[in-house]
């Protein structure tokens, strides 16, 4: 629904190899998405 949020995210979580930090505190979707 929000992909301006979803976009920034994935290249924070990239950069700084913390997906599951960065990622939760941009969307629970995306985390869900990237641990399977």
């Amino acid at each position: 629904m929000k992909p301006h949020i979803k976009q920034p995210c994935l290249i924070l979580c990239v950069q700084s190899q913390s997906c599951n930090r960065f990622f939760f505190l941009c969307t629970p979707f995306v985390t869900i998405v990237f641990n399977e």
